[in-house]
């Protein structure tokens, strides 16, 4: 019944549908909606994966540096109609 209450609500008011995100019976339901196959991990699988990297450390590169942007290129000039007399 919850479940069904959350596909009316999303049907009524569609902004409403990243407060059900989280539930992956939802997430079944948009995959399918939109073609796409969505697999969401069950909570063991998702815990496993979590203590596997909890003791690896987070590398940051802090030496990279940002690409510059390079110059900007002129723009071309508008061509200006002219008079009889100033041709």
């Amino acid at each position: 019944p919850d479940f069904v209450q959350m596909l009316k609500d999303v049907q009524k008011n569609p902004g409403n549908l990243n407060m059900y995100l989280k539930d992956p019976r939802m997430m079944q339901v948009l995959g399918v909606l939109l073609g796409v196959n969505i697999q969401t991990p069950t909570r063991e699988e998702a815990d496993k994966v979590f203590e596997d990297h909890a003791d690896s450390p987070v590398h940051v590169n802090h030496e990279r540096e940002c690409p510059k942007p390079g110059p900007k290129p002129e723009p071309e000039p508008e061509p200006m109609d002219l008079s009889e007399d100033e041709k």
